[in-house]
């Protein structure tokens, strides 16, 4: 019997790009699959263009209500009842390789073999391409200088990820610990708590090849471009309160609120330090918040 793969795709306002990445699914070389959408109440033609769609039966459209942004909104296909094995995360505005679901499953069910009914997750490169789906880079991770192997390493996963949830693959049993998580108000992005469990329960691992197109514009959630420091002037407001966030949700999983002050300085010196050079001013945002936020807790309790 032939595995059947849900692929979980969630939606906002994406009426440029939306059709583009459908059509990349149907040309799918695997074609047992099935295609579970959720819209976030958009205002375009987004709904317009899947319910043309939706003559395939591959695809569904569960719900059209607002959600609250893309984690609460790839939060709900997550707790929808999945009845196949395998799982794959979607984004609107990207395009599929006609091969990925095919190699990524092979290569998936590879390392399950050897792996004694764990929770998994496989994640690849990423190829940056413009709006018109011109090339910038064949590799996300070498464009930005990151190691994709820092994410298999649990020190890394537990406060930093560049793991990106059009590019993974995971099984069920990953997504019922998902499920099973007790998420706080601040949570980090689905695909680093996806990431971050596996590490912790099971196995992670990197496939150095890409099947995606991610595609680099105005309005992606998480992107790709290089930044002008200028640029990065100009957003340091929004940087400040976005890594702010951030660590407050990092502080928030690990259950770090409670631990004293030395247990702090040893979280950060096990597990960040090592890895400062890779993005040293974000590394120094994070440190600094982490401590700021560690001192609001102990004044407030």
């Amino acid at each position: 019997m032939i595995d059947k793969v849900t692929i979980l795709l969630a939606t906002y306002n994406g009426e440029l790009f939306i059709q583009d990445q459908i059509d990349s699914l149907k040309k799918q070389t695997y074609s047992n699959f099935q295609v579970f959408i959720s819209d976030d109440g958009s205002t375009d033609n987004t709904l317009k263009i899947i319910n043309s769609n939706l003559d395939d039966s591959r695809f569904k459209l569960l719900c059209n209500q607002r959600k609250g942004g893309v984690v609460n909104n790839f939060n709900f296909l997550l707790n929808c009842s999945i009845d196949t094995e395998y799982i794959m995360l979607c984004d609107q505005d990207d395009f599929w390789l006609n091969n990925k679901i095919e190699i990524m499953l092979n290569e998936f069910k590879l390392i399950e073999s050897e792996s004694y009914n764990v929770p998994l997750l496989l994640f690849s490169d990423l190829t940056l391409v413009d709006q018109k789906l011109k090339k910038i880079s064949s590799s996300f991770y070498k464009h930005l200088n990151f190691n994709p192997e820092n994410n298999i390493d649990l020190r890394y996963i537990s406060w930093r990820s560049t793991v990106y949830g059009c590019s993974v693959i995971f099984n069920l049993k990953l997504v019922n610990v998902y499920n099973e998580f007790k998420l706080k108000k601040f949570s980090p992005m689905h695909d680093h708590l996806l990431a971050l469990l596996a590490a912790r329960h099971g196995r992670i691992h990197f496939l150095d090849k890409s099947f995606t197109y991610y595609r680099q514009h105005s309005n992606n959630v998480v992107g790709g471009s290089k930044k002008s420091l200028l640029s990065k002037l100009k957003r340091f407001k929004s940087l400040y309160n976005k890594v702010d966030v951030y660590c407050k949700s990092i502080i928030s999983i690990n259950e770090l609120n409670q631990l004293s002050l030395l247990k702090k300085v040893n979280f950060i010196s096990y597990n960040v330090l090592p890895f400062f050079r890779e993005s040293p001013v974000f590394t120094s945002f994070f440190i600094f918040l982490f401590f700021l936020n560690g001192a609001e807790n102990e004044s407030s309790s």
